[in-house]
């Protein structure tokens, strides 16, 4: 009943083909920004008495913005009357204003808190729609930018002055070094440029922008005040942050390679950053697609140790009736699926499913024949 060596690894090396649907030549920053949609933020907006006619039109304002309008900002928004719903949500906390806004983590993250609480203001509401770092961050990644440099300076002047000359000069560097090289125009001339970098001076993050990306990445970074960098790319997701010492040419050139190379899993959270929150139409300047659609590959190999056998023909049963089924609408209309969770992976799944499947059963069916023959 042994199968014998290069069988065995014949068939593991089947079964392991799977994985090259899910190779892409596309670099990461180019695929995320056409695939990776962000995932949305929850917003909850608790009160604990009826909403003003102001408080209604921030409320619209927000809703208007949403996901759940087909809107830009990867949020969705959602009301808790605390007179009616006395238990608060997983993940929320104390309310401590009759009316206040909380902004928690994705409904796909594993972990489940609030990032940022708040009074509902029109300041408030507006630094969460519109702040204007993240408004000069989307504008160069929707411009063309594989990666912006997000670069927070430190309470030691001298420090962040040096680590700041350190990324601009590494980013010079890095754009005539080969990593460049496969993204050049047809004049020869490089498609994309490494920079512009936004820098911002350092202070305890009071404003959501700040105190949201932080929290979000590394908790600890909340309390630093070393200088800090962060390198966002396709539709304002970031890699971690970068801090104090961790600031080097090494670290920079290896989050400048792995964004400009060649994209190892279409899934997006199997690689590397977090989804941040924005107010940004990604495909306004996407312009044409970088990924070729390649059909699926043809599988063989097996020719050479597989005896063919003769499969008696199979008569397919008769098809039998079946009823009808009304499916009754219940309750409120809700948004679409895909308004609420934007899974890139959605989009493949079916491919990938179907690619599996159809290795995983030839897989099976040649380790039955071999474990027959070796009978």
């Amino acid at each position: 009943m042994k199968l014998s060596m290069t069988k065995t690894i014949l068939i593991i090396v089947a079964f392991l083909s799977a994985n090259t649907v899910l190779a892409c030549d596309t670099p990461v920053f180019r695929y995320a920004m056409e695939r990776w949609e962000s995932s949305p933020y929850q917003l909850k907006v608790f009160h604990n008495r009826d909403f003003n006619a102001e408080e209604l039109e921030l409320l619209e304002l927000l809703i208007n913005s949403s996901v759940q309008k087909n809107k830009d900002a990867n949020l969705i928004v959602e009301t808790i009357n605390l007179q009616r719903q006395k238990i608060l949500p997983k993940g929320a906390l104390p309310v401590k204003n009759k009316v206040e806004l909380q902004v928690a983590y994705p409904l796909d993250c594993p972990v489940q808190k609030t990032v940022w609480q708040c009074e509902f203001t029109p300041e408030n509401i507006n630094e969460i729609i519109n702040s204007p770092t993240r408004q000069i961050l989307g504008t160069h990644l929707t411009n063309g930018s594989p990666i912006v440099w997000f670069f927070i300076k430190g309470t030691d002047e001298t420090s962040s002055a040096k680590k700041l000359q350190l990324l601009k000069g590494e980013l010079t560097k890095l754009q005539k070094k080969w990593i460049i090289s496969q993204l050049l125009d047809n004049k020869g001339e490089p498609k994309v440029q490494l920079s512009p970098i936004v820098v911002s001076e350092y202070k305890q993050p009071q404003n959501n922008f700040l105190h949201t990306l932080l929290k979000s990445i590394n908790s600890k970074h909340l309390a630093t005040t070393e200088p800090m960098v962060f390198s966002f790319y396709g539709q304002g997701r970031a890699l971690n942050a970068l801090v104090g010492n961790e600031i080097t040419l090494k670290n920079i050139e290896k989050q400048c390679e792995y964004l400009i190379g060649k994209c190892s899993c279409i899934v997006k959270e199997q690689n590397p950053g977090v989804d941040v929150l924005f107010n940004t139409d990604w495909t306004r300047n996407l312009g044409e697609t970088w990924i070729d659609e390649e059909p699926m590959p043809q599988i063989g190999g097996f020719d050479s140790f597989i005896e063919e056998v003769e499969l008696p023909e199979l008569t397919p049963p008769e098809p039998k009736a079946v009823e009808p089924v009304v499916i009754k609408p219940v309750g409120t209309a809700q948004p679409k699926e895909k308004q609420i969770v934007k899974h890139d992976e959605l989009k493949f799944s079916p491919l990938i499913i179907i690619s599996v499947v159809i290795i995983a059963v030839i897989g099976i069916f040649v380790t039955l024949l071999l474990l027959k023959k070796e009978d």
